[in-house]
């Protein structure tokens, strides 16, 4: 660890500087380049970063050649998509720091946000601590905490699909979920954490070799089985409501999600349960929508606000399935468009739900939908 020197008696001694250059920090990038920078300076902007590595899985993404360039920065271009967790593993070998800081290219530590990672990781002695994150550069949408997957979880989701009864309590247990993820002021145990930002003891016992993640998930799914280990070795995983970033949450190529996302679920399920469940995805079926329909738009919606509707502390919440499970959070201003022109273009192509609702309020004042051209 560095030092720095402290007067004692008139003499000028050395000591370790135990927040400073401890942590190695891990950038996968599949296409997204252009986004590393502002990540970088974040980086940078925090001492207790020693070094950041990047793991190229895109070997023609040429935005990397300039960044390799950088002070404290390496690329590593292995010529073949590996995979977003024998990235991270590979990566975490060559770093013998203290911690890995595990972080996406399209998210952003806030300032001071590692260096209180750092302190609640230490001050309660745990393995996995991660942050609060925001949608947006003005920190205005706040994102859900990791919804993880479980037989439990697909039962609900299957159950919600089909029965009005299930739709409405699983949409309870999400909002009272949300609300307690940022009631918080200080750090709490949650079941899961998001891989988008993750800070990790380099603990051999637990993280042999650096293998932090399970290497059969190529893409998705490994933050939800390393929290999935955690949870069955009893082990503390906090979120740290000091810490933010902000996640502008799937900016990279899409073409092949939909597969990705159904091979590691499956391979999730065989893992922790030796079968696959039952349940279902969150779908429309038959049952009628009970809002505005909007219409496919490729500008960001104008919700107004019904005059008798309108409610002090009103909260717009917005999700891709027509339970909002989950959803995305800002306080409702009636006077400016939800969405950045920025903000707008980075949302994908698809079907959005939104519904304004007062906190502690069973059911929404007004409910939308559209899709986004």
């Amino acid at each position: 660890m560095p030092l720095r020197w402290i007067p004692w008696r008139s003499i000028w001694l050395p000591v370790v500087c135990a927040d400073t250059a401890v942590i190695g920090a891990i950038i996968v990038n599949y296409h997204t380049g252009q986004l590393l920078p502002a990540l970088l300076d974040a980086l940078a902007a925090s001492p207790q970063v020693a070094e950041t590595l990047i793991i190229d899985n895109s070997p023609d993404d040429a935005a990397l050649v300039e960044l390799a360039a950088r002070p404290k920065v390496q690329v590593l271009a292995p010529g073949v998509n590996l995979g977003f967790a024998t990235a991270v593993n590979q990566a975490a070998a060559r770093l013998p720091l203290p911690w890995w800081l595990i972080i996406n290219p399209d998210a952003r530590p806030l300032p001071g946000s590692v260096a209180a990672l750092l302190r609640a990781a230490r001050r309660h002695d745990v393995l996995i601590v991660g942050p609060r994150a925001f949608w947006d550069d003005d920190c205005r949408w706040r994102l859900p905490p990791a919804s993880g997957d479980s037989w439990w979880w697909q039962q609900g989701a299957g159950a919600a699909a089909a029965y009005r009864l299930d739709a409405q309590l699983l949409s309870f247990y999400w909002r009272l979920r949300h609300e307690r993820f940022w009631s918080r002021s200080e750090p709490f145990a949650e079941p899961f954490l998001s891989g988008g930002c993750l800070l990790v003891r380099n603990d051999p016992a637990h993280f042999p070799g650096g293998r932090v993640f399970d290497q059969r998930f190529f893409l998705y799914y490994e933050d939800t089985d390393l929290c999935a280990g955690m949870l069955g070795d009893e082990q503390r995983m906090l979120c740290v409501p000091d810490a933010s970033i902000v996640h502008y949450w799937d900016q990279s190529p899409r073409s092949a999600k939909t597969r990705y996302m159904a091979d590691a679920s499956n391979l999730f399920f065989d893992k922790h349960y030796e079968m696959q469940p039952p349940g279902g995805p969150l779908t429309d079926r038959d049952r009628p929508w009970p809002g505005e329909d909007l219409g496919t738009l490729s500008a960001s919606p104008e919700l107004a606000c019904k005059g008798d509707a309108q409610r002090s502390g009103m909260q717009l919440e917005v999700g891709i399935n027509p339970h909002l499970v989950p959803f995305v959070q800002r306080d409702f201003n009636p006077d400016a468009s939800p969405f950045t022109p920025a903000h707008w273009r980075r949302l994908a192509s698809g079907a959005y739900f939104a519904q304004l609702r007062v906190p502690d309020e069973p059911y929404p004042l007004q409910r939308w939908r559209w899709r986004k051209a």
